[in-house]
C-alpha cells in the first residue's frame, strides 16, 4: 500500500449544507477502489491565488473563490489510476 494526498476544490456555488455530500462522494471513489482514508480535512471557502475558470454543460464560470479541501488515504498503487 501507498500513501497518497488528495486536493480538490469546489465550486463556491455549492451551498456550505451540502458540501458533505460532496465530500462523501469523493471519499466514496477512494474507498471502492479498497482505499483506506488516514487524514482529511473539511473543505472551507479560500480565495484563489489567480482566477479560474471552469466550464459545465453551456455554462463558464470565472472563479476568484472556491472551497479548498484535501485527504491523505492509503490503496495499492494499482488502483490510483481508476481513483484519478
Amino acid at each position: 500500500m501507498t500513501v497518497y494526498e488528495l486536493s480538490f476544490l469546489i465550486l463556491p456555488s455549492i451551498p456550505e449544507d451540502e458540501l458533505s455530500n460532496v465530500v462523501d462522494s469523493i471519499k466514496s471513489v477512494v474507498t471502492k477502489e479498497g482505499g483506506v482514508e488516514i487524514d482529511a480535512e473539511l473543505p472551507f471557502k479560500h480565495p484563489l491565488a489567480y482566477e479560474m475558470s471552469k466550464t459545465i454543460g453551456a455554462s463558464r464560470y470565472v472563479l476568484k473563490d472556491a472551497y479548498i479541501g484535501w485527504m491523505k488515504f492509503e490503496v495499492e498503487p494499482s488502483s490510483i489510476s481508476t481513483i484519478r
